[in-house]
């Protein structure tokens, strides 16, 4: 819903006071009604209707007494009810006007029907229309767990009119928030709730007010104005408060509309002015899904073009499991329409792609695809950037089986190349070629076989691959076409020792044979291998004893022939060499875990590269070790704890660093309140300082009626940005859920909190 603040002259409503009509404490609950409402509810409400007897139309009226007069009334007395087909009626007192036509329930009573029980200090009703009016009503709407008073209600058909309401979701006696109207309408048929001047409070103090809303009473969203959210911009030193509207278009199509209302922040300092609007269209069938979200800055020019900053993006995949088809594609006019990104530690990449498959009854798989690669990033750093285009055509064929073997085909015809645009002015320089085109045809023959206690399981795979490089001018592989055989073959051993141990002995040959080669850098890491002659064996092992899980795993890499490389600056080979000798050991990689009941994981992963003198320290001494990697997790519950450390030695890529260590923690300190938490520290060299370049940390609070997550990102990129970065955090969010309301959970800080901390499912609590 959306609320506009509270001017101080309206005055205070008081503090609602809730009854416990059909209220039942959580521990009396039954299994499936407990699942309905959050963990933090001390109870729920339980409908007790159940359906009569009678036919339609008809009417049944029950009491211990009955008295007539001279001027047509009737009177009940004692234990009266009267039952319809969908609704009945309690009280001590009915007088029943035979000429008229008319009913009251006098000193009160309770009035039910299916989700909906209502307690009136007075009632009058008609018997020939479906009307009738309470005063000083309570009632419970069981489906949404929503309940409040009116002054009074009129009832028409399946409609009630309220007027003086209020309601909430909250237990009775502990209300957090209540939502007041002058007038309310419930729809039972269409479980849709509407009203005018209403007024959201928190305990007895109005907070906002709207002058309409609409919401849906069965939990689902419905045309109406949303919980608003906030977010601030360290960078911009701006506050940005979203208002999401929601519309309802159709059982399967729907759209949001969400405004951000920028406050404050410097236009020369790049921050967005005013206003930014997000329109988001949604589709969804049995065999289709498809979203379309873009938005724009009416009162922004982008610093590069003076046009308004804008972006979009759009996702359509099918459901048919036949032929597959998914099309994602992202645009904006540059990184300024992401003012999250301001400082950060992220460029924003937009990797498009349409994909078209189709898997014939035979079980051949047909897939095309076309990638684009964009990134966006600061003007000063737009010339190291590259633009990959990759269209391809993948087939997958099972080929006639002959015994207990199988035999598959996989067909790939690839094509890659890096484009510009109009703004960037790169020559080609380091990495050539810009552009390959790859035909690959790979037999995969594969074979399992099972005894008693063991399996043998058996993989040949081979690879025939063909180069086409177009003419680059001064290159030195200009016009170079030729094959490139890559064969593989993998024989791995699986043994069960009782019901305990498993050992899996493996070995892989990998052989391509010596050929003058340009590395490819556009296609895909497997191209990337020089040519190579390569034998690789070890093995696995599984221990298991009661809730304990002991792993371990030894490989070693033999190269047979020696490793032909060759590398390019300017378009010219500056080194050309073979290195290595005959049976030259490569890695030795040694893996090792525990685990204890799916709870608690420690593993850990070294490298031991025999050919190259460098070493690793720890506690003062000294291992021949290029790299370690350890790792923790833990789960329990909602708990849940993740501690990875990296160490790395040997030549590194820009990305790659000497020393990283990532951990992150969800942890619900109490029943209501919890914490998550985000670090990331890097080291560049073994001479350099461990620094803090990530942090997340967020505060969460679940009650019974309502959820609030508080979450700050703070991002440091280099020492200079550093020393700059005087804010606890860049990006601070504030996400408010009234249960029952509706909210929107958006941003890239919910995004990075959903990548970075893999414990963290949505919401730390299991809200309802």
């Amino acid at each position: 819903m959306l609320f506009i603040p509270l001017c101080s002259a309206l005055t205070q409503a008081q503090e609602p006071v809730g009854g416990y009509l059909d209220w039942v404490f959580y521990d009396a609950l039954p299994a499936e009604q407990r699942s309905l409402i959050s963990t933090q509810c001390p109870g729920g409400f339980i409908d007790p209707w159940t359906e009569p007897t009678l036919e339609a139309g008809a009417l049944a009226v029950e009491s211990g007494r009955q008295s007539g007069n001279m001027n047509g009334v009737l009177t009940f007395l004692d234990d009266v009810v009267i039952t319809q087909s969908v609704m009945r009626l309690y009280g001590e007192q009915l007088d029943y006007d035979t000429q008229a036509n008319e009913a009251q329930l006098v000193g009160g009573g309770l009035i039910r029907q299916p989700d909906l029980a209502i307690t009136t200090r007075a009632a009058t009703a008609s018997t020939v229309d479906p009307l009738f009016q309470l005063y000083d009503a309570q009632y419970v709407l069981h489906l949404s767990q929503l309940h409040g008073a009116a002054r009074s209600v009129e009832r028409d058909a399946n409609i009630y009119r309220l007027e003086r309401t209020w309601m909430t979701r909250c237990a009775p006696g502990r209300f957090g928030w209540s939502l007041h109207a002058r007038t309310m309408t419930v729809n039972m048929d269409t479980d849709v709730a509407s009203g005018y001047h209403a007024w959201l409070s928190v305990g007895p103090v109005p907070v906002a007010y709207t002058p309409y809303f609409r919401l849906n009473l069965n939990q689902q969203r419905s045309t109406g104005l949303l919980t608003p959210g906030y977010r601030y911009q360290a960078a911009y030193q701006q506050h940005r408060v979203s208002t999401p509207f929601y519309w309802n278009i159709a059982p399967n199509i729907d759209n949001t509309t969400t405004t951000d209302w920028l406050i404050g922040g410097d236009a020369a300092d790049g921050a967005p002015q005013t206003v930014h609007i997000n329109q988001q269209w949604r589709y969804l069938n049995r065999y289709l899904y498809a979203e379309i979200e873009g938005g724009i800055y009416p009162g922004f020019q982008d610093p590069n073009d003076d046009a308004l900053s804008w972006g979009y993006k759009l996702n359509i995949s099918n459901y048919d499991s036949a032929l597959e088809w998914t099309l994602d594609y992202q645009a904006a006019s540059s990184d300024q329409y992401y003012p999250e990104f301001h400082y950060a530690d992220y460029t924003p990449t937009f990797t498009n792609r349409l994909t078209l498959g189709y898997e014939s009854d035979g079980g051949t798989r047909y897939r095309v695809n076309v990638e684009q690669q964009t990134v966006l990033s600061e003007a000063a750093k737009r010339s190291d950037l590259t633009y990959v285009e990759q269209p391809g055509i993948h087939i997958v064929q099972p080929l006639p089986s002959f015994g207990a073997w199988r035999l598959r085909g996989l067909y790939d015809w690839e094509r890659r190349f890096k484009i510009q645009p109009d703004y960037l002015t790169i020559t080609p320089s380091n990495f050539d070629p810009y552009e390959g085109v790859r035909l690959r045809n790979r037999l995969e023959l594969n074979r399992t076989d099972r005894w008693s206690q063991w399996t043998l399981q058996q993989t040949y795979t081979g690879d025939h691959t063909l180069y086409y490089l177009p003419t680059i001018s001064d290159h030195p592989a200009q016009n170079d076409n030729r094959w490139l055989y890559d064969t593989r073959a993998r024989l791995s051993y699986q043994w069960d020792i009782g019901a305990r141990q498993r050992v899996t002995p493996f070995v892989l040959h990998q052989y391509r044979p010596l050929v003058d080669q340009t590395q490819l850098p556009q296609m895909t890491s497997a191209d990337l291998l020089p040519d190579q002659n390569r034998l690789t064996a070890g093995t696995d092992y599984r221990y298991r004893s009661g809730p304990w899980t002991l792993t371990s795993g030894l490989q070693q890499r033999v190269d047979v022939t020696p490793t032909r490389l060759r590398k390019l600056s300017n378009s010219v080979i500056i080194e050309d060499r073979e290195e290595g000798d005959q049976f030259q050991p490569g890695p030795v990689t040694l893996r090792g875990g525990i685990n204890f009941a799916d709870v608690h994981d420690l593993s850990a992963n070294a490298v031991w590269e025999p050919e190259k003198d460098v070493s690793l320290g720890f506690f003062d001494r000294e291992y021949p070790l290029s790299s370690v990697t350890t790792a923790y997790r833990y789960r329990e519950g909602r708990r849940g704890a993740d501690l990875a450390t990296t160490w790395r030695l040997g030549e590194l890529t820009d990305e790659q660093k000497y020393f990283t260590v990532n951990a992150s923690a969800t942890l619900p300190i109490t029943t209501y309140f919890g914490v998550i938490a985000y670090a990331n520290w890097a080291q560049d060299s073994e001479e350099d300082e461990l620094l803090l370049t990530d942090t997340i940390l967020g505060l969460e609070y679940d009650g019974c009626c309502w959820h609030i997550q508080l979450a700050g990102q703070r991002t440091v990129k280099d020492e200079a940005e550093q020393s700059q970065r005087l804010a606890l955090f860049d990006t601070i969010q504030l996400n408010l859920t009234l249960k029952g309301l509706g909210s929107v959970d958006s941003g890239a800080l919910q995004d990075r909190i959903r990548d970075n901390i893999p414990s963290y499912q949505n919401q730390l609590f299991n809200t309802k």
